[in-house]
């Protein structure tokens, strides 16, 4: 089985610089999630990378498609392919999600008209106003220099240039070790919280399931709430709660729970 963790690292310079970096993404962003609105029909029945080319071909030019509908490029000069990608594929997530949603409150409304019943629930609205975080493709937006050091390329006086940054390292420890040995590390998100900025670093491996026999296992179930961070119950094979429910909160260690 695949588990994934995240490394949460705290950048200590250049806290101010990432600034308008983060609002020309989100203005980048809202310019592909109009395009794909429109153009939704068109690469309805089309696969993941498909679409990606199918916008792509729509607004940004080269020597070999002048001819095009969108112009990204005369808004956002120079803007790195890479991230213009992506920001294509967070503009597509947002589109499927929302037609998604449609559908669902269509047969909803069908549904309560067909009883006779009353339905108030509004419909589905696109969000054109995001606020979302960039990814930093490795050798593109990205160079890892070593733990705590790194650059990063950024949007600076209407120009993409590379910065040197420094960064915390003490997520990627668990006392003097190393937490992600054996893990395979992703590229990482740039991220605000208040003031602050973080690098959020995803890291993947593979581990093996004990051989406990189907009877005698359990299952953590975890569900996320708005007042506490977490509420996790035991529960064995005939759905019994074998450990009441606990609340976890703030940055509690769910490690510390033992389950019988």
């Amino acid at each position: 089985m695949k588990i994934v963790k995240t490394a949460k690292l705290k950048i200590l310079t250049h806290t101010t610089t990432f600034d308008n970096t983060i609002e020309i993404y989100n203005q980048a962003l809202s310019f592909y999630i109009y395009v794909c609105e429109k153009e939704y029909p068109n690469f309805l029945d089309k696969v993941s990378k498909e679409k990606l080319n199918y916008i792509e071909s729509l607004t940004h030019k080269t020597s070999k498609n002048r001819d095009i509908k969108y112009d990204f490029d005369k808004d956002f000069y120079k803007f790195p392919s890479y991230l213009r990608r992506a920001v294509i594929m967070d503009a597509l997530g947002v589109i499927d999600s929302h037609f998604s949603r449609v559908k669902n409150w269509e047969e909803k409304k069908e549904k309560a008209q067909s009883k006779g019943k009353k339905f108030f629930e509004k419909p589905p609205k696109i969000n054109y106003e995001p606020n979302s975080f960039p990814t930093l493709y490795r050798d593109n937006m990205w160079k890892k220099i070593k733990d705590g050091i790194a650059q990063i390329k950024v949007f600076k006086k209407s120009d993409w240039i590379w910065i040197d940054i420094n960064y915390s390292t003490k997520s990627l420890k668990s006392g003097k070790n190393y937490r992600f040995k054996n893990f395979k590390e992703f590229n990482p998100m740039l991220i605000k919280k208040g003031k602050k900025y973080f690098l959020h670093i995803s890291h993947e491996t593979e581990v093996k399931l004990n051989s406990t026999p189907l009877k005698k296992q359990k299952v953590i179930g975890v569900d996320l709430g708005l007042t506490n961070s977490a509420v996790c119950s035991c529960i064995s094979k005939l759905s019994s709660v074998t450990r009441s429910p606990q609340y976890l909160l703030g940055n509690f260690n769910i490690k510390q729970y033992t389950i019988p």
